[in-house]
Order: structure tokens, then C-alpha cells, then sequence
């Protein structure tokens, strides 16, 4: 019975990394594809989506996350959502890796989460000086060796609806951006989606290191160029 099998990650050795794949890389010179994968334990820890709406955000969204679920255990991956799509996030809820998801039909619960992430980012900062490690890299090393005595996962914040945040919830963005900038440090991540680029401020959108252009509505909009977007 598929429902008595272990979780894929039960049976994983937990090996410190933090990569999941998001698609395939088409390489036609090697006559062979190859999985694209993003790895959230560096510098491109915090992820953007952009897309026109209807082009598979909240897809490619869910299935990123999904795979995080899929290859880390509870203990490694905690994750947050704030679902302003079209309720795609939703369906993740019963994932044991998934603290909860707030939709906009609840505001305040919107601001909740956000600003309990904010939270952990000051709480790891005192965790991580009484257990005397330096980075995020070496708590996952002393997780994976079974050195630790909380589990400290690394968290992500996932926002679906970056503009809708930023027009609907005064000051939240803000708040973003505060996690994006001190977080990664700590094992916290942001991911969001945006219609378009221009949906987030600069300073937040300069944090993130990794982004995903699906079609948008103006090619002069991308950020890898306007003749490959058309």
C-alpha cells in the first residue's frame, strides 16, 4: 500500500544540502538534458518568480517546493506560506513540513505569519551564539551529524503575490525585505512571485539571488533580455 511506504526523505540520508531541482536544461550541443536545480544553502538562497498571470507561478512554485519536501525532512525544511495567488498554496497545508498558510480572505493572519519569520530571523541570532556557530552552513553540518538538540530547519517564507502584498498590506514589504537581507545567514529564505518585476521595491528585489522569468505581458520588462522574452 503506497500510503504505508516511508516518505522519500525517511529513507535519505540527510547529507547538509539544500538543492531541488525546477525544471530541465535542454542541451542540445551534448544531445542531452540535464535537471535544473536551484541551491538554497548560499547566496542564492532567496528566490524570485516572475511571470504574467496565467503563465505557471504558483506552479512552478508548488513543485519547488514540493521537491524541498520531498528530498529534506521536517527537521531540515519549515515552511510558511502567504498564498495572495489563486490559492495554490493551499493544497501544500498538510505537508508535516508546512507550519500553515494564510490566504487574503485573512488579513491579519497574513500579518502574522510574515512577521513571526521576521521573528525567527532576531530568535536564530541568539540561538546561534549560544550553540557558537558561525553560519547557517554549520548548523546544517552539526544537523546532518546529529549534533544538535533542536533541529533548527531551515525556514522559508513563501509569498505568492508580491504586488498584491505590497499594494493590500501597507508596510509588509518592508517586512520582506528585512527578511531577505538578514535571513539567509540564519537558515531563513524568502520566495515570492511577481506579475512583473516592477511589483517589488528595488531593495528587496535586490536581495534575491535567484530568478525565474516565465512570459511576462511587456518583454521590457525582463531581466534576461527583451529579444529572448519575445
Amino acid at each position: 500500500d503506497v500510503l504505508q511506504r516511508p516518505a522519500f526523505w525517511e529513507e535519505r540520508v540527510d547529507d547538509g544540502h539544500l538543492r531541488t531541482p525546477v525544471g530541465l536544461l535542454d542541451l542540445p550541443s551534448e544531445q542531452r538534458t540535464a535537471p535544473l536545480e536551484l541551491d538554497f544553502a548560499g547566496a542564492t538562497g532567496n528566490v524570485a518568480i516572475g511571470g504574467a498571470p496565467q503563465t505557471g507561478k504558483s506552479t512552478m512554485l508548488r513543485s519547488m517546493l514540493i521537491g524541498l519536501c520531498r528530498d529534506h525532512s521536517p527537521d531540515a525544511v519549515r515552511i510558511y506560506g502567504v498564498d495572495l495567488g489563486g490559492g495554490g498554496l493551499t493544497s501544500l497545508e498538510a505537508l508535516p513540513h508546512v507550519g500553515g498558510v494564510a490566504s487574503s480572505l485573512d488579513r491579519e493572519r497574513v500579518r502574522q505569519t510574515i512577521r513571526h519569520v521576521r521573528g525567527l530571523v532576531e530568535e536564530r541570532e541568539e540561538v546561534f551564539r549560544r550553540l557558537a556557530v558561525a553560519s547557517a552552513a554549520g548548523v546544517r553540518a552539526r544537523r546532518a551529524r546529529g549534533e544538535l538538540t533542536e533541529p533548527l530547519p531551515d525556514v522559508f517564507l513563501v509569498v505568492d503575490g508580491a504586488g498584491v502584498l505590497r499594494r493590500d498590506f501597507e508596510g509588509l514589504d518592508e517586512e520582506l525585505e528585512r527578511v531577505a537581507a538578514a535571513g539567509l545567514g540564519y537558515g531563513i529564505h524568502l520566495i515570492v512571485t511577481a506579475t512583473r518585476w516592477g511589483e517589488m521595491r528595488p531593495a528587496l528585489r535586490d536581495q534575491l539571488g535567484s530568478r525565474l522569468e516565465l512570459r511576462l505581458n511587456d518583454p521590457l520588462d525582463s531581466e534576461i533580455g527583451r529579444k529572448r522574452q519575445e
